[in-house]
């Protein structure tokens, strides 16, 4: 790893951020078991790639692109879990060939949202 300046910028919004979501953290019913598991918002999706196994079983994504986000969720837990294990070779490869797959998610989910706008409230 290459030493660089320091962006204290960057690092204040980022410190700002990770505030922000203890504060919301701490505002969870999480001292109270009963209540946080009742709450399907807290539990939803115990892990990434459940999020794609719930848009496909609500019709919002198709088979495939739910298999991309699925694999894009395993990847996301590889580069949490396992970064060591990542070379810079295989996050070029990513980046010139599966960019497109991100781009398509996207597009395709924000086409689902101002079709269904009040599905977006509900879900």
């Amino acid at each position: 790893m290459t030493s660089s300046k320091v962006n204290l910028r960057v690092i204040s919004q980022r410190a700002s951020w990770i505030h922000e979501m203890l504060k919301a953290l701490r505002d969870l019913p999480i001292h109270d078991k009963s209540r946080f598991l009742a709450n399907k918002h807290n539990v939803a999706a115990a892990e990434y790639k459940e999020i794609a196994k719930g848009l496909l079983e609500k019709k919002i994504l198709q088979k495939k692109e739910a298999d991309i986000l699925r694999k894009m969720a395993e990847y996301r837990n590889r580069m949490v879990h396992f970064y060591h294990e990542i070379s810079p070779e295989e996050l070029q490869q990513i980046c010139t060939h599966n960019l497109g797959e991100i781009e398509m998610l996207l597009e395709n989910l924000t086409d689902w949202l101002k079709k269904n706008p009040k599905k977006e409230k509900e879900n």
